[in-house]
């Protein structure tokens, strides 16, 4: 439910953990909240953390997965985005150029999987949002404006969520 300091994401609620908002994007990915979220927290709940999803038997996790369609596909790409997530964390003085059109580079874009979505709620969620990694600067301009103002999402939960929060500040977002 909503409130005056909640919007109801579930983005909201996983941040500041980057392990954590890249997984539930991953399920979220063409697939509705009703059957990702429930999905997310049972797999969190057997794989809590980037160690143990890297660990995880494909075929277990493709049947856990399986309510949401695309099971096997999104099961490969957990394993293997965790255990890239393993290897290396990201760091906010990494930046990987974006295979997604008309994103910046982020700490997030090396990961399998990680796309527009995924990049926009990074960036809207986590980035400034004094999490242990924090979206670089690209030029001095940029510097009086955090990343969430900078962003305009294809998805529109993203989008109702910045009107929100825009509109806590008293501006109408359009």
């Amino acid at each position: 439910p909503r409130s005056d300091s909640f919007f109801g994401l579930i983005q909201e609620l996983v941040a500041p953990s980057v392990f954590r908002l890249l997984v539930v994007t991953c399920l979220l990915n063409q697939t509705r909240g009703k059957v990702a979220i429930p999905a997310f927290w049972s797999l969190l709940a057997r794989y809590p953390d980037a160690v143990a999803l890297s660990e995880a038997n494909l075929e277990e996790l493709s049947s856990m997965l399986q309510p949401l369609g695309l099971h096997n596909v999104r099961a490969k790409r957990l394993i293997e985005m965790s255990k890239k997530f393993v290897e290396a964390p990201p760091m906010e003085d990494k930046v990987f150029k974006s295979r997604a059109k008309d994103c910046p580079p982020t700490p997030i874009n090396h990961y399998p999987g990680v796309g527009r979505y995924a990049v926009d709620s990074y960036r809207i969620f986590i980035a400034d949002g004094g999490s242990q990694v924090a979206f670089p600067k690209e030029n001095a301009a940029d510097e009086d404006q955090p990343e969430w103002k900078k962003v305009m999402p294809l998805d529109k939960e993203l989008r109702a969520y910045l009107i929100w929060r825009w509109a806590k500040a008293g501006i109408e977002w359009d």
